[in-house]
């Protein structure tokens, strides 16, 4: 089963090549070794004549091409052999993925889905006054609803910007670590 990492958390990210495929397992360590991420990919043309050090080196750039955020939220520790450890399956998952790896050009990429809080924000602005719209939904999928009117003129830029604020400063208050926001403005999303 996948997991998601702490934040900072050190992973380990195992190795693997064969003749034709490359994959690379992206793991927590707690006591167990959990799997994160895992991308393989097939060899085509002249890569399948590299020696094996420029395939595990390919096996490396591929995987910092594809899980950037990783490498840089993270403390990446690269292994390439087996060492005993109390239920080490990074190896072992590696070589199974490059065994299975599909040929003939074709990519594997089997993403973590994450699950972070949801922020929907929408402001607005009328001759009557500006207005901002927040629904948050939380972790567990609760879903909380909230609406009021700015206390000054603004206009609808303006207003998608407070509304922005507003939605930041409720997750905040409400404990959330990391968000996904949700609104309409291109302005404001640039």
């Amino acid at each position: 089963m996948v997991t998601a990492p702490e934040p900072r958390e050190d992973l380990f990210i195992y190795l693997s090549v064969s003749e034709h495929a490359v994959s690379a397992v992206l793991l927590r360590d707690r006591g167990v070794q959990q799997p994160v991420y895992y991308v393989s990919k097939t060899l085509v043309d002249a890569e399948t004549k590299y020696l094996p050090l420029e395939k595990l080196v390919l096996a490396l750039v591929h995987a910092t091409q594809k899980l950037p955020q990783y490498f840089q939220a993270h403390t990446v520790c690269v292994l390439t052999e087996y060492r005993p450890r109390s239920s080490v399956k990074g190896p072992i998952l590696a070589d199974f993925i490059v065994e299975f790896s599909p040929k003939g050009g074709k990519e594997m990429v089997y993403p973590v889905e994450v699950i972070l809080w949801k922020v929907f924000v929408d402001g607005a602005s009328s001759a009557l006054g500006a207005g901002v719209g927040i629904v948050v939904i939380t972790l567990e999928g609760i879903k909380l609803e909230h609406s009021f009117r700015l206390g000054f003129k603004a206009s609808n830029n303006k207003a998608e910007y407070e509304a922005l604020l507003a939605g930041l400063r409720v997750v905040l208050d409400l404990g959330a670590k990391e968000v996904e926001v949700y609104l309409d403005s291109q302005l404001v999303v640039n």
